[in-house]
Formats: structure tokens, C-alpha cells, sequence
């Protein structure tokens, strides 16, 4: 689990990638392991691409070559459960930062920590909140190739019938899911909830 000079790493984790990796002073010829869920065709099918972006960052590899594995997305977390308990982790890796995931793999020393990088290659723009969901204690471990959002509907009406703020933060957002308990209202959806009278969908 190495990669032999420090240009490799943030030129491949630009593009998302998370790392798994120690640094190790160069040898005549390195090999870069790779694991990603980009495949060649189908619903997934950025492997071209990511076989393009490795391509372009070649020049700057050093005489590097990047070895890639695509690994199928709906078992591709599994595969890295499995190679972090076995000690046989890729160098690179893309995969979702869940929280709880990534504090796994950290709290163990399989991942390596990023800050110097951020620092270094002006990486500090990224959004607060996506830097926090790539990191542990402090740390940073990823570089967020693509974050979701979600949204909330909710039911004016009934946020004012009740004298409740429309939350603008989560903290406000959890402030008035506890108001309307607290008026023995349901929140938000769930199996005993009345359709269509909900403050939060």
C-alpha cells in the first residue's frame, strides 16, 4: 500500500479519488494501485473518462503507472471492508465518505491524512461541510469528487398556525421538529403519521 513520491497522490485525488496510501521514498519503477466503480459501459460507464483524467496526469507521474480495478458500485464498499481487515488496501480508492465509514477506516491507520495537500495545492475552497464529511478528528482524508443534497418541503400553514420560524439551519431545522412535538404534532413522515397535515416532508 504505497506510492513512491508525493506528486502522485494529489494529482490522482483531484479527481475524488480517497487515499489509502503511505508515502515511501521513490524505486525504479512504481505501480499505483487503483480501485474505483467507474466501469466501461452501462449506468456507470465514467471509465473512459477516468482512463482519460489518468492519461493526462501521466506526464506528471514521474514514470508511475496507474493499475486500475473496477469494482461493481453496489458491492465496492464490501470490497474495502474486506481488504482493510485483511491489510491489502489499493493506494487509491473512490468511494462514498459516509461518516461512520470513513472514521472506520481512519481509526485504524488505513487511510493517510490529506491537510498538507490541501494546503499546499489551494484545496482549502472546498466546502466546509463536504471537507467535513471527508474527514475524522480533526483530520482530513478525502477530496470530494461529487457531494448530494437534499431538500425539505414544508407546510407553511401549519409552521404558522403554531408560531414556529421556518428553520434556515439544521440546528433551527431540529429546534422545530422538537417545537412540534412538543405541540404533539408529528414532524415529519412516518407510519402513523396523517397524510397531507405534516410541517415537514
Amino acid at each position: 500500500m504505497t506510492l513512491s513520491t508525493q506528486r502522485h497522490l494529489p494529482l490522482l485525488l483531484a479527481a475524488g479519488i480517497a487515499a489509502s496510501i503511505s508515502i515511501q521514498p521513490a524505486a525504479a519503477q512504481t505501480v499505483v494501485t487503483q480501485w474505483d466503480q467507474f466501469a466501461m459501459a452501462g449506468i456507470t460507464a465514467a471509465g473512459p473518462a477516468m482512463d482519460e483524467l489518468i492519461t493526462t496526469c501521466a506526464p506528471d507521474l514521474n514514470g508511475a503507472t496507474v493499475l486500475r480495478t473496477i469494482a461493481p458500485s453496489i458491492g465496492i464498499r464490501d470490497s474495502y471492508r474486506l481488504a482493510v481487515s485483511a491489510n491489502k488496501t489499493p493506494d487509491l480508492a473512490y468511494t462514498w465518505p459516509a461518516a461512520s465509514v470513513l472514521a472506520g477506516y481512519a481509526r485504524v491507520g488505513a487511510l493517510a491524512p490529506l491537510d498538507d495537500y490541501y494546503a499546499q495545492y489551494g484545496w482549502e475552497g472546498i466546502n466546509g461541510f463536504y471537507r467535513g464529511r471527508n474527514g475524522f478528528q480533526g483530520a482530513i482524508y478525502g477530496v470530494p469528487m461529487e457531494q448530494d443534497l437534499m431538500g425539505v418541503y414544508y407546510n407553511p400553514a401549519l409552521f404558522e398556525e403554531n408560531g414556529i420560524a421556518v428553520p434556515t439551519t439544521y440546528a433551527e431545522f431540529q429546534a422545530a421538529v422538537e417545537a412540534f412535538k412538543a405541540k404533539g404534532i408529528t414532524p415529519s413522515p412516518s407510519e402513523t403519521a396523517t397524510a397531507g397535515r405534516l410541517p415537514i416532508r
